[in-house]
């Protein structure tokens, strides 16, 4: 199996459709800030189980992350890991990838979707507000820290078209 980086454009119908989880998600993040006992919002600086950030950002996924994940699930590889749970995103501003896991209700794959797709369903790893993985958490999700302001979180392990290639013909994806 060979991944085309080459992009699908989103069809009008397929950004509407996205546009409306958009709101829909917005409405959702503005009743959990409301009504869910955020970190920011008691004032702490540890997690408290809250998926604030489960819901509002994704965690950027390199090439050790990819193999730990694929391993604790039990995949007999990362190509077959990568197939059903991971997404690469091309932000075309940078003109670079990102490789993040798949959110739910969307599919795997290479897409060239809206900068803030990953804010309409939460990560898939994220259960009853515990996350799945979190033995094997990789290094973004354990220093989200989403107690601090949002605009000081850096986020991205954005990679050229030749790394991402590197990394997939590595897996035979």
């Amino acid at each position: 199996m060979s991944i085309n980086l080459e992009l699908p454009q989103c069809s009008q119908e397929k950004m509407r459709e996205l546009l409306q989880k958009q709101r829909e998600f917005y409405f959702r993040l503005n009743h959990l800030e409301k009504h869910t006992r955020t970190a920011r919002k008691i004032g702490v600086k540890t997690c408290v189980k809250c998926a604030s950030c489960c819901w509002q950002n994704p965690c950027d996924l390199n090439r050790e992350d990819l193999i730990n994940i694929s391993e604790y699930l039990g995949y007999k590889n990362v190509k077959d890991f990568f197939k059903e749970k991971i997404v690469i995103q091309y932000y075309a501003q940078l003109k670079k990838y990102i490789i993040v896991p798949v959110r739910k209700g969307f599919k795997a794959g290479v897409f060239n979707l809206p900068e803030n797709w990953f804010k309409l369903e939460p990560c898939v790893f994220l259960e009853k507000n515990l996350c799945t993985i979190n033995d094997v958490k990789p290094k973004c999700g354990k220093d989200m820290n989403f107690w601090e302001d949002i605009d000081d979180i850096s986020i991205g392990i954005f990679y050229s078209k030749e790394e991402l290639t590197k990394i997939l013909e590595e897996f035979d994806i």
